[in-house]
């Protein structure tokens, strides 16, 4: 195999192949946590549910792990997306954990559809296809 060849092998299949597969892994890991901290913050919304109901004040244990997994998870998604967005949902989070703890149950049900449609947002932004390549 000649030199030209090698080198148009490598321009036009490895590296595109390389760049798809790390958009590939960005993506994979960002919607995983964002399923995670979905799962957490819904587990919370359906004690706030029961809370109308029962009058069982909601566990703040559990709001204060959703306020420290998504600590941990942001300084990921530094890398990955605009940090407008982060700071956008770091912001809605804290006053979604805020009301939770108050027992502001009302509001942090509408905060918790805002921090949703964030989420949203950014899987659908950050999908690789080829037009995000390109």
């Amino acid at each position: 195999m000649s030199k030209a060849t090698k080198i148009f092998l490598t321009t036009v299949i490895i590296i595109p192949l390389f760049v798809f597969s790390v958009t590939s892994y960005c993506a994979y890991v960002l919607k995983k946590d964002v399923d995670e901290i979905s799962d957490m913050k819904e587990s919370i919304n359906d004690k706030m549910s029961v809370y109308e109901i029962t009058n069982v004040v909601v566990d703040n244990e559990e709001a204060d792990i959703l306020m420290n997994k998504w600590e941990e998870e942001s300084q990921k998604w530094g890398l990955f997306i605009n940090h407008e967005e982060i700071h956008q949902i770091d912001y809605a989070i804290a006053e979604y954990v805020c009301e939770v703890k108050n027992g502001e149950y009302d509001a942090a049900l509408i905060t918790s559809a805002r921090i949703i449609r964030a989420f949203k947002a950014i899987k659908q932004q950050d999908t690789p296809n080829i037009w995000n390549i390109i």
